[in-house]
């Protein structure tokens, strides 16, 4: 009796759980709203070691008393050029603009920007970049999807207004630079970007008055802030090859001492530029648009030291180590690989010795020991990529 019962009552066990995981799939409602405002600030090509309390002395207070984390620019393109970093932080996904440009180099020309009257602007070539990501290139990106997803946005700076315009172009508010007292501007809609221009070359003293300009222009973004908002700063571009790790700072309601993490990274302190879209509508409690974004919501985690020059002495640190593994990657992985075909030529003889030959005639067998050290080098030889790349 209990044998023929068997069966059903294993089939009713599985039944009965997979209704239940069907019943506890995790909610897809609105998240949970934890501030007002969001203003995103960008600099491009902005890494930690242009950081220090001297010539940056806001972002540094920003970093003491918000979460930190180093971010990777990636986007559609290499190098990802200011451009196409703005074109992805609006798309929440790789993105990419349609344009011409020299190889292994970012293009010198700019985005028109016209502004047809003096609230928002438009991009007219906005269309033509949607239909490229979307037609040409894998990812599906959707630039303006982030803009699409709250009531107005509004954008400071030509590479903001990349960002901010909606896939038609328009750019709900514009200014082509930050005012002098930018309070009413940044109150006007939930969601603002602001574009604080570029860092780039590596003579230090370029570097250091750029960042000491956008540094100033940062407190008064930071003395207008709204209040209950976000305010994040990242690099959210490169400006050459190769591709280094940015900054990123957030400074807001919940985000106190800790190092940023997200679910596309999985690691601590390290975020990716696709995050900060859906890291916006989080905060503000929007839905995210489905199937658009690539990115996920950041996080903030403790674990960071409590002197912050420690903490970003790491981060930079840290963008120097990958600097350093790109340079040998390439020419490791051509040995590695060529390491590999010869030593499988040199023992495909003495495997096939190793074999028991059939009939009382063949080749002596190798022996044991050859057999075991050959084992060991194949062994090695396989292990040899992942190794490489954990």
């Amino acid at each position: 009796m209990l044998r023929r019962a068997a069966p059903i009552l294993l089939t009713l066990v599985v039944v009965a759980l997979a209704v239940t995981a069907l019943t506890v799939r995790p909610g897809t409602g609105t998240p949970q709203r934890s501030a007002d405002y969001v203003v995103l600030v960008g600099m491009a090509g902005l890494r930690w070691d242009d950081v220090d309390p001297e010539t940056t002395p806001t972002l540094w207070r920003m970093a003491r008393e918000g979460s930190i984390g180093s971010l990777s620019a990636r986007s559609a393109q290499r190098p990802t050029c200011p451009v196409d970093g703005w074109l992805t932080l609006g798309a929440g996904n790789y993105a990419a603009w349609d344009g011409s440009r020299p190889p292994d180099a970012c293009p010198v020309d700019g985005v028109v920007v016209e502004q047809p009257d003096g609230i928002g602007a438009n991009l007219p070539g906005q269309e033509s970049v949607v239909l490229h990501n979307q037609d040409r290139l894998p990812w599906g990106a959707v630039p303006g999807a982030l803009s699409e997803s709250v009531r107005c946005s509004v954008a400071v700076g030509p590479g903001a207004a990349v960002a901010a315009a909606r896939p038609f172009g328009r750019v709900d508010r514009y200014a082509p630079g930050l005012p002098d007292d930018p309070a009413e501007l940044l109150g006007s809609c939930v969601l603002s970007i602001v574009d604080l221009g570029t860092v780039a070359g590596e003579d230090r003293a370029v570097r250091a008055e750029a960042v000491r300009r956008a540094d100033a222009d940062l407190a008064r973004v930071l003395a207008a802030r709204p209040p209950r908002s976000l305010v994040v700063v990242a690099g959210v571009a490169d400006t050459e090859q190769p591709s280094r790790l940015h900054v990123v700072v957030a400074d807001g309601p919940g985000w106190e001492n800790g190092w940023l993490t997200s679910a596309t990274t999985a690691r601590q302190g390290y975020l990716q530029l696709v995050d900060l879209a859906p890291t916006a509508l989080a905060v503000l409690g929007r839905p995210m648009p489905e199937r658009l974004f690539i990115g996920r919501p950041a996080t903030s985690v403790e674990g960071r030291p409590a002197d912050l020059a420690s903490a970003i002495s790491a981060s930079a640190d840290a963008d120097r180590e990958a600097g350093a593994q790109r340079r040998v990657a390439d020419w490791y992985f051509v040995v590695l690989a060529v390491g590999q075909v010869l030593l499988a030529l040199a023992v495909l003889p003495v495997l096939r010795r190793a074999r028991r030959q059939p009939g009382p005639v063949g080749p002596q067998p190798a022996s044991p020991r050859v057999v075991a050290v050959v084992e060991v080098l194949l062994v090695a030889a396989a292990l040899a990529v992942p190794a490489a790349t954990s």
